[in-house]
């Protein structure tokens, strides 16, 4: 989902795309996540805002619902396909380069 969030990939696209009703993939998606996919897209996204700035890993990890800073660091690189330290570089360089 998160390496799709600026296409604006949706819940009825995931479902669509794995032939199964929205309603479903929200239910086991909560079962196993323990959130809906949208509450865990805007975790990540915040995540990501807080890579932004100067914060701690462990607090970003805390402040969006993660249980611990490794925990934030596995989701991440699981679904943005990048490392956090990876990230942030990219986002340093970027920083830099305007």
């Amino acid at each position: 989902m998160e390496k799709n969030v600026r296409d604006g990939i949706s819940v009825t696209d995931i479902a669509s795309n794995l032939n199964v009703t929205t309603a479903y993939l929200s239910r086991i998606f909560k079962k196993f996540m323990k959130i809906t996919p949208k509450q865990y897209k805007c975790r990540l996204r915040e995540a990501k805002k807080g890579m932004e700035t100067d914060e701690r890993d462990i607090e970003i990890a805390y402040d969006n619902g993660f249980s611990s800073q490794s925990h934030l660091c596995t989701v991440f690189k699981k679904y943005m396909g990048i490392s956090v330290d990876d990230y942030k570089k990219l986002i340093s360089s970027e920083k830099q380069s305007n």
